[in-house]
């Protein structure tokens, strides 16, 4: 049996989970400045926030693992000095190698450093991999899913792509340039986004738009797959009946009741869903996951433990290629994983909630199948 280890990281300080394995820092989060705070984490240890053992796919195949928290908030990732990043990671990665491993899975941020895991790759002695492939392919199929339940006419809708240079929006800009005739690319790197517009088939309906705010509101659909700090938009920028998939990491839109609009459909997107829940042992894995959703890089870790695939797989930048993604696909087909149904956070979209959004979709003509 082969075992698996996720490295993430924290996610805020307004996150008291991320500190329950220091016994000091409930005492410091009350007294002590947050900037301070900030100064202190890159001195703290990484540490194992869970184990889970009996993962047991539909075929048969057994896998256990961890994951390891890396002591950096996703600011600390860009601000502080690569040299300081790149050890504390390879500082899990080792934990993880001590703690019997053979892949270790790059959750948020700790993908994005160190040339998209290459780094960490030649530095350690087991296989690395981002998740970004399946991701991608959950993101992909959970859009093309909405589209279908909500009866979006695909000619005439308007996909807009958030991130659309990064590894994960690139792949899926080209598998989804396949279906979507209307494509808005958004992305810091205007000489990438570019390039990615020429690279395209049909690339005369792709265009490019800096302006995020006015391409979010006029979108029918939104793939946002770029990385942000914190949440960045208001839910109420979007226009009535589109579909926005959040792939980011921290959520691009903050998933709080408060927020939930009846007339649009905001999800969680690349998440996967795993089969024989009730066997999973693993307390702290089931308050994480309550209904066995899992996060896409994650997901990929396990799937390749269950297929005994130690290589590394999503590493570097741009080598994420269809093929890859459907052999991915194929993989988690063949364990029983399935693309996760959609949630609001922890709120699960009702088929009336469904049916408010396709009435409101059918009132504009346009859009309808």
């Amino acid at each position: 049996m082969r075992r698996f280890a996720m490295i993430t990281h924290f996610t805020s300080l307004r996150a008291p989970e991320n500190f329950a394995y220091y016994s000091f820092f409930p005492l410091i989060l009350k007294f002590m400045p947050l900037k301070w705070i900030k100064v202190l984490l890159p001195y703290l240890p990484s540490h194992r926030i869970l184990t889970v053992i009996n993962i047991k796919s539909s075929s048969g195949a057994m896998t256990e693992g961890c994951a390891i928290m890396c002591p950096l908030l996703p600011e600390q990732f860009f601000r502080l000095e690569k040299k300081v990043v790149l050890g504390k990671i390879i500082q899990c990665c080792k934990r993880a190698k001590s703690l019997r491993a053979d892949i270790v899975g790059l959750a948020a941020f700790t993908s994005i450093v160190g040339d998209g895991g290459e780094f960490f790759a030649d530095k350690i002695n087991m296989a690395v991999t981002t998740g970004n492939t399946y991701t991608a392919f959950l993101a992909i199929d959970s859009i093309l899913r909405a589209v279908n339940l909500l009866g979006v006419n695909i000619p005439t809708a308007r996909l807009v792509v958030i991130g659309a240079t990064g590894d994960i929006g690139s792949i899926c800009t080209k598998i989804l340039s396949k279906t979507f005739n209307n494509i808005i690319l958004v992305a810091r790197n205007s000489v990438k986004l570019n390039h990615l517009v020429g690279s395209l088939p049909g690339s005369h309906n792709v265009k490019v738009e800096q302006d995020l705010e006015k391409a979010i509101s006029e979108a029918d659909i939104v793939l946002c797959v770029a990385s942000f700090i914190m949440p960045v938009f208001d839910i109420h920028m979007l226009k009535s009946g589109s579909i926005f998939c959040d792939v980011s990491m921290p959520p691009a839109i903050l998933k709080e009741i408060k927020n939930f609009r009846q007339d649009v459909l905001v999800y969680d997107g690349g998440k996967a869903q795993m089969p024989n829940s009730e066997l999973i042992v693993g307390e702290k894995w089931r308050r994480l996951f309550p209904r066995n959703r899992i996060f896409g890089c994650l997901a990929e870790t396990i799937l390749l433990a269950l297929e005994g695939k130690m290589e590394n797989f999503s590493i570097g930048r741009g080598k994420i290629n269809e093929s890859k993604v459907e052999e991915m696909a194929s993989i988690a087909k063949k364990h029983g994983f399935e693309t996760a149904v959609f949630y609001f956070g922890n709120y699960r979209y009702t088929s009336d909630d469904l049916k408010i959004i396709r009435d409101i979709i059918h009132q504009d003509k346009s859009k309808i199948n």
